[in-house]
């Protein structure tokens, strides 16, 4: 899947279920825009990888919980948290740009 513009995802209003993004051990989410996790919203995968190229952004958003990328990161572009936490737990092969 491409991202030219913003996904951002967003907590069940009943605050049952959190909505996730779940990658297929094959499959890449390749963010040329905005990726924006609320809290409750987490991306999960066996394998996936999640690239986020120069430009582009992956933020957790809403208030002070944590949201959990388990899917590898292959990062080129900004990983930011606004509130709360953004916790990387999968493989995170590339880190490049400079402070």
């Amino acid at each position: 899947m491409i991202n030219d513009g913003t996904i951002t995802f967003r907590q069940r209003s009943n605050h049952s279920n959190a909505v996730s993004v779940s990658l297929a051990p094959t499959s890449e989410l390749v963010n040329n825009g905005k990726l924006v996790f609320q809290d409750g919203a987490d991306a999960h995968g066996a394998g996936g990888t999640i690239t986020n190229n120069p430009g582009a952004s992956i933020t957790k958003g809403g208030a002070t919980g944590t949201t959990f990328i388990e899917s590898a990161v292959d990062n080129h572009g900004l990983l930011r948290s606004e509130s709360g936490l953004l916790k990387l737990t999968g493989a995170f092969p590339a880190i490049t740009g400079s402070p």
